[in-house]
């Protein structure tokens, strides 16, 4: 320390070489931590989270009134893009997404109302495809 109480830039650049290297540890650590624990897979590092690929030949939500019949929600009106639908396609935000549509149906039909999410989708074209939801579930029954 200089006498007016500053660090010297000894001590300053002991504090950065500190700072570097306990960054440097976690950054080299915790790859390793998660190599060593399981299996790999694309979603697992920062650097390949955009590799992820999900495709639908099917997505489609069918919403039952009891005097309209089923009829197929649009869901473009709601989602912007594909990024911003596909944000919104695990079970609890699209429960939660569900839960408007189905009061909005309520409201209009005055009576019952179901809402189904029917899907086939794929994560890579080499995989088989798969429902992003099960596609018996009502969204509209009260879980």
């Amino acid at each position: 320390m200089t006498p007016s109480g500053e660090p010297t830039s000894r001590a300053a650049a002991s504090v950065i070489s500190c700072a570097a290297a306990v960054y440097l540890l976690v950054q080299l650590s915790l790859p390793l931590w998660v190599i060593a624990r399981r299996e790999l897979t694309s979603r697992d590092f920062a650097w390949d989270m955009f590799s992820y690929h999900l495709s639908c030949s099917k997505l489609d939500a069918v919403l039952f009134t009891e005097n309209g019949g089923w009829q197929s929600v649009r869901l473009d009106h709601d989602f912007g893009s594909w990024a911003q639908l596909r944000r919104a396609l695990s079970a609890p935000r699209f429960a939660d997404y569900a839960r408007g549509v189905c009061a909005h149906a309520r409201e209009a039909s005055h009576g019952p109302v179901r809402l189904h999410l029917l899907s086939e989708c794929r994560s890579d074209r080499d995989q088989p495809a798969f429902a992003l939801l099960n596609p018996e579930r009502d969204f509209c029954r009260a879980r």
